[in-house]
């Protein structure tokens, strides 16, 4: 539920949805600045607390007379070029005579029940003519006739040469931007005759992973870098912007193509786990024991699908820390009482510190069992004094595998 409450007095607008507001203003030079967003807070006729300003050194002001209004530091809706802001522009226009300074202000406002979509872009409402005719049939009569219901969407081909015969000298620079609106007219039009296909979105990795076209590929392939090692941190970013089911990650051969790195099947399947589960190996040159292991891989991947793919994610340890060397994360399930999470450690070291894993997102009062184990533990002691991670490194001077690119998998069922 939204409410738009406009204060023309103060001319504040807030956009007060069911848990978050947000809160801009007009400025007395015009443009508009952002006062506020976050949870949602009461509707005011003024925020005084959230219009402070305070005057800054060896930056330039709107007017003498008011020196605290300076566009470098506030926090505009629409940053503008050549005003005394000197960020990157939201916007640039170029005028006849070659000048670039510019400026939005306020005229006025006008409020509508519903939503009015932006022609040729993605949208939840209405719908889109299409032109793109010849590309839709030809692709429509190999779906039909090959009967797919999966399609890889692979934009791997770089525009190099980017000039259009039918855009004019004062237009050429908007052919990437038309290129993209024909793109999402293709996939409107494809995904509507054909629902039931699941498209996936690639360019040389995660090239075209963009909300714009999330809207029609429910995932995409996160990064041709599929080491193990490395996908711990690609897959750890993307989690900020994109849940797991969108995710494509894959267990692929060692060494890696990428890096050379030799990592165990299970440490790779363990990163794979939390996206989409596949493998791009040769089947044929895998000794019985991998094919075992692999075979258990899926088996128990498919038992935990919906967890691992639709679970409420919690990052615990980011590998952007700690010497970039451990990470933890984990995915809880709506009514808590399954959770899978899984400790990643890059590169032992002799004589290392204790480790444990604090889990997040339990219920405090519900015990859970721990790897089949026979020990349970309660959820808030889980959660706040941790679970102990057993040294990598065995006691034995006889090691023949190394303890590098290790990963243990925690699966916690709910027993009360």
């Amino acid at each position: 539920m939204l409410a738009i409450i406009v204060e023309e007095k103060s001319k504040t607008f807030h956009l007060q949805m069911d848990n978050s507001s947000y809160i801009f203003q007009v400025m007395e030079n015009g443009e508009l600045e952002q006062l506020y967003y976050g949870k949602k807070v009461h509707a005011r006729s003024q925020y005084p607390n959230l219009i402070i300003r305070e005057q800054k050194t060896a930056t330039v002001a709107w007017r003498q007379d008011r020196p605290d209004i300076q566009p470098d530091v506030l926090k505009q809706e629409y940053s503008s070029f050549g005003k005394g802001d000197f960020r990157y522009p939201a916007y640039q226009l170029i005028m006849k005579d070659g000048s670039r300074i510019s400026e939005f202000v306020y005229n006025s406002y006008e409020k509508f029940n519903g939503k009015k979509r932006l022609p040729d872009l993605p949208s939840t409402f209405d719908d889109v003519s299409d032109d793109s005719e010849t590309l839709f049939t030809a692709i429509s009569k190999i779906i039909e006739e090959t009967k797919l219901d999966y399609v890889k969407w692979d934009m791997n081909r770089h525009i190099t040469e980017m000039f259009s015969i039918e855009l004019s000298a004062e237009t050429q620079l908007e052919m990437p931007h038309r290129y993209i609106l024909g793109v999402y007219r293709l996939y409107e039009r494809l995904t509507k005759a054909y629902p039931k296909i699941l498209f996936e979105s690639c360019s040389s990795g995660g090239g075209r992973f963009d909300l714009g076209m999330m809207y029609y590929t429910p995932q995409a392939w996160t990064s041709d870098d599929t080491d193990a090692v490395e996908r711990m941190f690609i897959q750890f970013g993307t989690s900020y912007g994109y849940p797991q089911s969108m995710m494509g990650a894959h267990v692929s051969a060692v060494p890696n193509e990428q890096t050379g790195r030799i990592t165990s099947l299970d440490t790779r399947a363990a990163v794979a786990f939390f996206g989409i589960l596949g493998y791009e190996l040769d089947i044929t040159k895998l000794s019985s024991e991998e094919t075992v292991e692999i075979a258990e891989q899926i088996k128990f991947y498919k038992r935990y699908r919906h967890l691992f793919q639709f679970g409420k994610l919690y990052r615990i340890e980011s590998p952007f820390n700690n010497k970039k060397n451990v990470m933890s994360w984990q995915v809880v399930s709506a009514n808590r009482q399954q959770s899978i999470g899984c400790w990643y450690q890059i590169l032992n070291h002799p004589s290392s510190s204790y480790e444990k894993i604090y889990f997040k997102g339990l219920s405090d009062n519900k015990m859970y069992k721990v790897n089949d184990s026979g020990n349970s533990f309660y959820g808030d002691e889980l959660m706040n004094a941790g679970l102990f991670i057993h040294q990598l490194t065995k006691l034995r001077k006889d090691i023949k595998v190394s303890n590098d690119f290790q990963a243990i998998l925690f699966v916690l069922e709910a027993v009360n």
